[in-house]
């Protein structure tokens, strides 16, 4: 399902955000606290996970 920014003609790339990974760790205990045992894993996926790669702005998750 495409996010709404993905429906227009372009598609912007950022700069290696330090701050990705903080971000997905606290995306992690949200879904964590909401699936408990039901989630036997929670990683960070996509270009936002590689350090220093330029990638869309959007934490990508796979549980």
């Amino acid at each position: 399902m495409p996010f709404p920014d993905e429906l227009g003609p372009a598609v912007n790339v950022a700069d290696y955000n330090p701050d990705w990974p903080a971000e997905f760790t606290h995306l992690a205990a949200r879904l964590q606290a909401v699936l408990g045992d039901r989630a036997v894993a929670i990683d960070h996926v996509g270009s936002t996970s590689v350090p220093g790669l330029a990638a869309k702005n959007c934490i990508d998750a796979q549980v």
